[in-house]
């Protein structure tokens, strides 16, 4: 349990590797921290890493009925202070992303290096501006049935379609991982905030660490064109986009994917 705030938390993590610099994975909305598994035999035999369940998601407890930003990076903040990380490297994917800008921000003495994977912030997916789902934003009761049916054979590879470049690059564990993350995932009032922030690029552009902006070349939930726009704003940037792969790069181009990491956290 780690106190964050008035309220003790429940963190769930995993570690791999014993030495090295320290490295934080930061999953994306609906995720947990199975959407890592397949980069962290590599990544811990050079790293210290962590990967973990962010309040409200996978098996970690509940911060609040939402998913305030605030109260997220507040979350994280606490995590990196318990185990006093430091020389820090975070890695965010999509939500993940958007949690990972203000950790690197607040945290300039901590964090050397920031690795945003088709990372939310920019502004919310058009689908999420739709009527149907901003009332299920509204009603969380109406919310927790659309995902149940999300989560259903026809609909669940037609949502997987979506997510990614090749459907047939994923095995049954990572399809059933990205199921349970779905199955757990949370619809209430605040819920659309997790795709986007207030003054995000401004927010981006405070950043001063070296910062590699990473992208799944056919990403249809968030495009390319976001990560354009944090890459300009970045104080000290590079940008790698990986050819046939959709949003979900972890799973879906795990080799692509540690291949640019380890070029970048070479520098």
């Amino acid at each position: 349990m780690l106190q964050v705030g008035k309220s003790p938390v429940r963190f769930h993590y995993v570690t791999a590797g014993g030495a090295g610099t320290p490295v934080l994975l930061l999953h994306g909305f609906g995720g947990n921290l199975e959407h890592w598994k397949a980069l962290l035999p590599s990544l811990g035999r050079r790293f210290r890493v962590y990967a973990i369940d962010l309040p409200g998601f996978g098996r970690s407890g509940a911060l609040s009925p939402g998913y305030r930003l605030e109260d997220m990076v507040q979350a994280v903040n606490a995590f990196i202070k318990t185990f006093e990380l430091a020389s820090l490297t975070v890695i965010g994917h999509s939500f993940g992303g958007l949690v990972a800008v203000e950790v690197a921000r607040l945290n300039q003495s901590r964090v050397d290096h920031l690795v945003l994977v088709d990372s939310a912030g920019v502004e919310p997916p058009a689908h999420l501006d739709r009527p149907l789902m901003r009332a299920l934003w509204r009603f969380p009761a109406l919310g927790r049935v659309a995902v149940r049916l999300m989560t259903t054979r026809p609909l669940f590879s037609r949502l997987v379609r979506g997510m990614v470049a090749d459907e047939g690059r994923l095995n049954e564990k990572q399809l059933a991982a990205l199921r349970e993350g779905v199955r757990q995932m949370r619809l209430p009032p605040t819920g659309r905030a997790a795709w986007f922030a207030d003054r995000f690029l401004d927010r981006v552009a405070q950043v001063p660490c070296l910062t590699l902006v990473l992208w799944g070349a056919e990403d249809r939930v968030i495009p390319v064109e976001h990560g354009v726009a944090i890459f300009k704003q970045l104080q000290h940037g590079q940008m790698r986009v990986i050819d046939q792969c959709g949003h979900v790069m972890p799973m879906e181009c795990p080799e692509e994917m540690l291949g640019a990491l380890f070029q970048f956290l070479q520098e």
